[in-house]
């Protein structure tokens, strides 16, 4: 179960690949920043230190440097639709 579905069960939820969109990426450093190791006192602390580093990363994140170019993508998508086509992964 992610950390998502417990805090926000009742949403309606699609499968993703693991990190590959914002929210499974801002958890997954609240993972690591904040949740472990998991030695609180209370639920009141987990929310509060949870409280405590959104409002941080608010104030520090960046975007990514994001690599895969449009002219990758329209690559990519000629290489698929052609009829030689390995169905492999785009050069980085």
């Amino acid at each position: 179960m992610s950390i998502a579905t417990v805090l926000a069960p009742s949403r309606n939820t699609a499968y993703t690949r693991p990190g590959s969109n914002q929210i499974e990426i801002y958890f997954s450093i609240a993972q690591r920043n904040v949740l472990t190791p998991n030695d609180f006192d209370s639920l009141a602390q987990v929310a509060r230190s949870l409280n405590d580093f959104e409002c941080h990363y608010n104030t520090v994140a960046e975007p990514s440097g994001w690599k895969f170019t449009r002219d990758k993508l329209n690559d990519l998508i000629t290489r698929l639709a052609s009829p030689n086509s390995s169905r492999s992964r785009p050069d980085p």
